[in-house]
C-alpha cells in the first residue's frame, strides 16, 4: 500500500512515518510511504497513492487548493487531511476526503484512520462473505468462477476451493461489473479467466469448462464486449 504525505513539513513527516512505520509491521501489511511538495509531483510522481495525508505545512489552512487540483485531474486516491483549521471541515466535502484529523492528533487517532482504510481497501478489492461466525476476504482477481452447490455455493479460486452456505444470487450483487457474468443459472464466472468460446462452451485457461445456457448467451456476449472494450481502453 502506497502512503503519500503532502506539504507536511519535517516534523509532521518524521510523526506519521514512524506511525506507519509501527502500523505496518502491527498488521503485517507492506506499506511505502512518500513525500511531497506540491500537488503536480503527486499526479507526476509514477506511482499511485492509495491514501495521500494532505498537511497544512505550518499555515493552519487545510489543503483545500490542493485538493480540488488533485480531483479535477482525476487523482483516484483517497485523501486524508491533517490540519489546524477547522473551518476547513466543511469546505473539505467538496473533495469527499476519507477523514480529516484536527491537529495535533493522537497516535491512537491516526491508527484508528489507518485500520479503516485496509478494511475498506479489501472491501473494495475482495469478496466479504460472513457465515457461520467466520469472516472471509477473497480477492475478485483470483476468483476464476462461482457455481452453486449442495449446500450453498462453491468458489474456484486460483490456488483453493472455499465452500459458502451463502445461495448464488446472495454473492451475484456483491461481485464487480463487468468483472463477472452470470453465464448459466448454476454459476458466474469471471472473464478474465476465458481462453475461448465454443457454441455453448467456455474454455477456461485452468482447462475447465463451463456451459452457457441460451438465455443467458446475449448477457453473455454483451459482457464479455463490454469487459473487452474497457480491458483495451485501460490496459487492464
Amino acid at each position: 500500500m502506497n502512503v503519500g504525505i503532502l506539504n507536511g513539513g519535517s516534523t509532521f513527516e518524521r510523526q506519521f512515518t514512524a506511525v506507519i512505520n509501527k502500523f505496518s509491521k502491527r498488521v503485517g501489511l507492506e506499506m511505502e510511504t512518500e513525500y511531497f511538495d506540491s500537488a503536480e509531483k503527486v499526479l507526476n510522481c509514477g506511482k499511485r497513492q492509495d491514501i495521500l495525508i494532505l498537511g497544512d505545512n505550518n499555515n493552519k489552512k487545510a489543503a483545500i487548493p490542493d485538493a480540488v487540483f488533485l480531483r479535477q485531474n482525476n487523482f483516484k486516491g483517497e485523501l486524508v487531511f491533517a490540519s489546524r483549521d477547522r473551518k476547513g471541515v466543511l469546505e473539505s466535502f467538496s473533495v469527499k476526503p476519507f477523514d480529516f484529523l484536527l491537529l495535533p492528533i493522537s497516535i491512537e487517532d491516526f491508527n484508528n484512520v489507518l485500520f479503516r482504510f485496509v478494511k475498506f481497501l479489501k472491501e473494495k478489492e475482495c469478496l466479504f462473505l460472513k457465515f457461520s461466525g467466520k469472516e472471509i476476504y477473497i480477492n475478485f482477481k483470483n476468483i476464476i468462477y462461482i457455481r452453486s452447490d449442495v449446500n450453498g455455493s462453491m468458489i474456484r479460486c486460483k490456488n483453493k476451493i472455499i465452500r459458502t452456505p451463502l445461495p448464488l444470487y446472495k454473492i451475484e450483487p456483491l461481485l464487480p461489473q463487468p468483472l463477472y457474468c452470470r453465464c448459466h443459472r448454476s454459476h458466474i464466472i469471471n472473464l478474465a479467466y476465458i481462453k475461448s468460446v465454443g457454441k455453448d462452451v467456455i474454455y477456461l485457461g485452468n482447462g475447465e469448462t463451463l456451459s452457457i445456457s441460451r438465455r443467458k448467451i446475449g448477457d453473455f456476449n454483451r459482457s464479455v464486449e463490454k469487459y473487452n472494450n474497457i480491458r483495451n481502453l485501460y490496459g487492464a
